[in-house]
């Protein structure tokens, strides 16, 4: 549960990096106080790639030290998630049954607290984005952290308000009344 949780909140404080990015980190992707790297999704796009920045705080640290290999070479992966010699068919075979394990313990872990929301790496990623619009992160900032080329993309990832923030609003929009 502790290392499922752990790469759950990695996700979440890594703007929502989704578990094949993270599992494709490598330690010359961490570049003076920052994670720097390309979505796994768009290296073979025709379009332009602008890397994305993360900010590499103390929690994502603490977590890169607990879980992060011992081999320290530029070009190894942070994370024993896959395998770099295997096959690309291993890679995602090895790859869905570390998302199943997080999304399994994940769950295990809300359920105990009582939560009755699903919770998946999914989530983290949507949760990050929400957590961003409701703290006034412009939706621009909010598409770039998160490696979106379209505005578009990145509304999908963005909750609604919920009914506490709508009566807010409500009372902003009246109090010239």
């Amino acid at each position: 549960e502790e290392r499922a949780l752990d790469f759950w909140k990695f996700s979440y404080m890594a703007n929502g990096m989704n578990m094949k990015d993270i599992s494709l980190l490598k330690r010359c992707n961490i570049k003076e106080g920052f994670i720097e790297f390309v979505r796994a999704k768009t290296v073979n796009t025709n379009r332009t790639v602008i890397p994305i920045k993360v900010y590499l705080t103390d929690e994502l640290k603490a977590i890169i030290v607990k879980h992060g290999k011992k081999n320290r070479g530029p070009n190894t992966l942070i994370f024993p998630i896959i395998r770099q010699s295997d096959t690309l068919e291993n890679q995602s075979a090895d790859l869905k049954q570390f998302i199943k394990m997080v999304n399994k313990y994940t769950r295990k872990i809300i359920l105990k607290i009582g939560v009755e929301k699903d919770c998946t790496t999914y989530t983290a990623r949507h949760s990050a984005a929400t957590t961003l619009k409701r703290a006034g992160s412009d939706i621009h900032q909010i598409s770039e952290a998160m490696g979106h080329a379209s505005i578009s993309t990145t509304k999908v990832y963005l909750g609604s308000l919920d009914d506490d923030s709508k009566k807010e609003l409500a009372k902003l929009l009246t109090a010239f009344n």
